[in-house]
């Protein structure tokens, strides 16, 4: 799987995806009520920031974004992370979902 690369300090781009299930099928997020993104570097268990994401509509699409925040690349550490999409039900269920891998370098 090829990474994405995001620079130290980037308030853009805006993060989307479709979510999929296990069989490729894109899954109808109506039943949901909150999404959050996550990045966390990827040879460790430190999270450089988990924060609200939201739904693309119609939730049946299985389209969610996150537009980065003004601090949340600000101090990150050149390397590689992991991205993941945290989805909860109507009872409160988290499901992850795995948002891909990012390369973060320092612009110029």
């Amino acid at each position: 799987m090829a990474a994405s690369t995001l620079y130290v300090g980037d308030q853009n781009p805006t993060l989307p995806t479709t979510v999929k299930d296990g069989n490729g099928n894109v899954m109808d997020l109506t039943g949901y009520l909150s999404v959050t993104f996550a990045l966390a570097y990827a040879y460790g268990t430190t999270t450089l920031f988990k924060a609200a994401g939201a739904f693309v509509n119609p939730r049946t699409s299985g389209g969610v974004t996150y537009a980065l925040g003004a601090l949340d690349l600000s101090g990150a550490t050149p390397g590689r992370y992991v991205g993941q999409w945290i989805l909860v039900d109507a009872n409160s269920k988290p499901q992850h979902v795995d948002a891909g891998l990012f390369d973060v370098k320092v612009g110029y």
